[in-house]
């Protein structure tokens, strides 16, 4: 630890850090970093923890920055009564690169998801990225995140036996504006070719998929073509549905959604 291959060595968490707040809040770089704006998963299954911290990076970058300083020097962080504490696993994971910095996932990205995902595990210590399944986040781990850390449950339309339909998306995504969180839980295969149609990846909506006739309502006809939207995942937020898809298509993939309000 501390040599200059270490991917934990704490001048690279400065600097990556230090662009990942400029990134995402619109700001310069002294210099040029690769790092995304946002929490990226990358090659792991920390979607859940991803779209919490993406959360928090957005309402409070302050305590963002703290979470992964406090992380790093003391092994644990608090934030509201969330409290967090990783495994001695967690903290010296394996394969954790297949040789250059980031290439697997940043390590600022696995200070933070990895270790509030492997906080909440019992059972097995997440302790690699190509650990899937300690990595999975059901509804109740993102609620109970979300309310320790101080936000509101607003509204909840997730389900487990079907996707969600045209009504319930159309009420969904009228909670999409300046104060929510708009977590949903989908098929990856809505954005990523053959990443499957069963419920395996939360997203974030920051504007609300629309179709050629404009905004999706209870009267839109399911044929009409996808245009436009804003998603938050895999460390980008920009619109990533597939030219060419339908509401129908996309229906198929989205199991409902978790609104939260801001985190104080």
């Amino acid at each position: 630890m501390g040599t200059p291959r270490d991917p934990f060595e704490k001048s690279k968490i400065h600097e990556q850090i230090e662009a990942r707040l400029a990134k995402a809040q619109g700001g310069s770089l002294k210099r040029f970093h690769p790092i995304s704006a946002y929490p990226d998963q990358k090659e792991t299954s920390l979607c859940g923890p991803a779209t919490f911290f993406y959360a928090l990076l957005m309402d409070r970058p302050d305590l963002y920055a703290k979470a992964i300083t406090e992380l790093w020097e003391t092994g644990e962080t608090t934030i509201g009564q969330l409290h967090i504490k990783p495994s001695h696993g967690a903290c010296n994971p394996k394969n954790f690169s297949h040789g250059a910095e980031g290439d697997r996932i940043w390590a600022i990205d696995w200070i933070t998801l990895a270790s509030l995902r492997d906080s909440e595990n019992i059972l097995f210590a997440y302790d690699e990225p190509d650990d899937m399944f300690s990595g999975i986040t059901l509804p109740a781990g993102l609620r109970k995140w979300f309310k320790q850390a101080g936000a509101e449950i607003l509204f909840d339309n997730t389900q487990f036996s079907s996707h969600i339909n045209q009504n319930q998306l159309s009420e969904l995504f009228q909670y999409i504006r300046p104060g929510t969180h708009v977590a949903t839980l989908i098929g990856a295969g809505m954005l990523a070719a053959n990443a499957g149609q069963m419920k395996n990846h939360w997203v974030t909506w920051e504007q609300p998929a629309k179709t050629l006739s404009g905004p999706i309502t209870p009267a839109t006809a399911p044929s009409d073509t996808i245009s436009s939207s804003r998603i938050f995942s895999w460390g980008e937020l920009l619109h990533q549905i597939p030219a060419g898809s339908t509401l129908q298509t996309i229906l198929k993939y989205i199991y409902g959604g978790l609104v939260f309000s801001k985190i104080p």
